[in-house]
């Protein structure tokens, strides 16, 4: 009973963590590069990823969605995210199958922000599970959703492989 209820208190903590960070890095550039900065990114990475009684779907999509808002409107933040062991993957894990929609949702607004620098776009384009679950929430996502999904997909479309990777996909359609 004790180990049941650590467990439940722990994780508790971590959404409430990750629910802040996610909170903070909203309200402007000033707090987000302070966020990034103090080393948030390689916790926000590692929170979604947790397995058994520690997988908590609000933890995930508070986590990436924190990713989301210290992506944006900051060329500093988002070098960061590229050089956070992991990030990438864990974005791209949510993407492909997040617990939930809007946690799916705000992976591909994640990586629509990434993309905006063109440094990142081939390194995105090549990460596994990108292009398929853009190509998800195409087909099924809401407006906004759909927008960022088709504008990241028409960043990494500049690089050939990727371009026919989509194609033979039927992203056309």
């Amino acid at each position: 009973e004790k180990a049941r209820h650590a467990a439940e208190s722990s994780v508790q903590i971590r959404r409430q963590a990750a629910y802040e960070i996610r909170l903070m890095a909203k309200e402007g550039t000033d707090n987000r590069l302070c966020i990034a900065e103090a080393g948030a990114v390689p916790a926000l990475t590692e929170l979604p990823l947790l397995r058994g009684s520690d997988h908590d779907p609000k933890t995930q999509e508070h986590a990436v969605t924190a990713l989301l808002n210290l992506s944006i409107n900051n060329e500093r933040n988002k070098a960061i995210i590229m050089a956070t062991e992991g990030a990438l993957e864990m974005i791209a894990k949510v993407l492909a199958d997040g617990s939930s929609a809007e946690a799916r949702q705000n992976a591909a607004a994640a990586l629509f922000s990434l993309t905006s620098a063109k440094e990142y776009r081939v390194r995105v384009g090549g990460q596994q599970g990108v292009i398929d679950g853009l190509l998800e929430i195409l087909r099924s996502g809401d407006g906004r959703s759909r927008q960022d999904a088709a504008s990241t997909l028409f960043h990494i479309a500049f690089h050939d492989e990727y371009a026919a990777q989509m194609r033979h996909k039927g992203a056309v359609s």
